[in-house]
């Protein structure tokens, strides 16, 4: 939970106020208002050439009012399947994995999970919506509000899945 990557993700766009020109790559480093009458650097990143209408990622650090706590609630080997020798030679996982975000920030936030399940795998149940970048990679987009007199904004994440033809 410590060292939670932050970042910023910049569309080449005329809505953003963008988008007449590529954006030259190199160093590119994010200000914010420091409520002085000044301004503060955020952080810096290097980055490429970005054509019209394309997106860029701004990395700038790594953020302390964010933790995330992911916790593997179950991991039982089910469909198991033996040779003549009565040797486990493949079966399938039954895996329950919860994940507790919290932002301890006076801002909302926008946190980026991306989660991997290797193999072949089948989703059994999932509390939050999820899109899914490739055979084996889940990305949540979590909305945080921000954190009130009680303490941090939270909330949870509950993946029920079945990891198909594991071999030990």
């Amino acid at each position: 939970n410590v060292g939670i990557p932050v970042s910023y993700r910049i569309e080449n766009r005329e809505s953003a106020r963008l988008g007449k020109n590529a954006l030259w790559g190199g160093k590119t480093r994010v200000f914010q208002d420091d409520g002085h009458g000044s301004t503060i650097v955020l952080g810096e990143d290097t980055v490429g050439l970005v054509p019209v209408g394309e997106k860029m990622e701004v990395k700038i650090g790594d953020s302390r009012d964010l933790k995330v706590t992911q916790r593997k609630m179950k991991e039982e080997r089910i469909n198991l399947t033996k040779n003549v020798h009565d040797h486990v030679v493949l079966y399938d996982m039954d895996e329950i994995l919860k994940v507790t975000i919290e932002n301890f920030k006076d801002s909302p936030a926008v946190l980026t999970l991306v989660e991997y399940i290797p193999g072949q795998w089948e989703m059994e149940e999932c509390n939050l919506e999820y899109k899914r970048k490739d055979a084996a990679t889940l990305e949540f987009e979590i909305q945080l509000p921000a954190r009130d007199e009680k303490g941090p904004a939270t909330k949870e994440l509950t993946m029920h899945y079945h990891r198909r033809n594991v071999r030990p």
